[in-house]
C-alpha cells in the first residue's frame, strides 16, 4: 500500500482588520513624523547659516569701513591699521586695530574683537561677544555695533579685556 498523499496546508486569508489597519495608520504617522523633522531641522539649519553670514556682514562693515570718527582723529603720527576676519565651522570672529606709535609706545584709537556663531550639534545662535581690549575709540564703534545688533534682533554681550601692547 502506499502512503497517503499530504494534503497542502491550509492557507490563511488574509483579513484586514482593525489591528491591521492601526498597524499600517502607526507605520505611516511614523514615517510622515521622520520626514517632518528631517525638513524642520534642515530649514532651522539653513536659517542659522542665514543669521552666521549676516552676523559676519554686519560686523565687518561696522568695523572695517571707514570711519568719519577715526579720519578726524588728529594726530602728527600716521595712523596703522590691523585686523583679522575669520571664520572655523560654525564659529566666525572680526577684530580691529588703529594705533600711532608714539615715543616708542603704540597708542591704540580703536581696538575690539568681536565673535558669534552657534555650537556643534545645536541650531541656536550663541550672543555675539564684543571684546573691548582698550582704544579711545572703542566707545564709539561698541555703540556702532550694539546699534546694529539691536536692530537686527541679535543676542549680544559687551565684555572688557585688559590691554596688550601688540596688534
Amino acid at each position: 500500500m502506499s502512503a497517503p498523499i499530504p494534503t497542502p496546508a491550509r492557507r490563511r486569508r488574509f483579513t484586514f482588520g482593525i489591528r491591521g489597519l492601526m498597524l499600517l495608520v502607526l507605520v505611516v504617522a511614523i514615517c510622515c513624523g521622520m520626514l517632518v523633522s528631517a525638513v524642520d531641522l534642515k530649514r532651522r539649519e539653513a536659517k542659522m547659516w542665514t543669521e552666521i553670514i549676516a552676523q559676519q556682514v554686519v560686523t565687518f562693515e561696522t568695523l572695517h569701513i571707514p570711519d568719519p570718527v577715526i579720519s578726524q582723529f588728529s594726530s602728527t603720527q600716521p595712523l596703522q591699521f590691523g585686523g583679522s576676519n575669520r571664520r572655523d565651522g560654525r564659529r566666525w570672529q572680526d577684530s580691529d586695530s588703529s594705533w600711532v606709535d608714539e615715543k616708542e609706545q603704540r597708542r591704540y584709537r580703536t581696538r575690539i574683537a568681536v565673535a558669534g556663531g552657534a555650537p556643534d550639534g545645536s541650531t541656536a545662535l550663541d550672543p555675539i561677544v564684543i571684546e573691548d581690549r582698550g582704544g579711545e575709540l572703542n566707545a564709539h564703534f561698541i555703540a556702532k555695533l550694539v546699534a546694529a545688533y539691536q536692530a537686527k534682533g541679535w543676542a549680544y554681550r559687551v565684555v572688557t579685556k585688559p590691554s596688550v601692547q601688540t596688534p
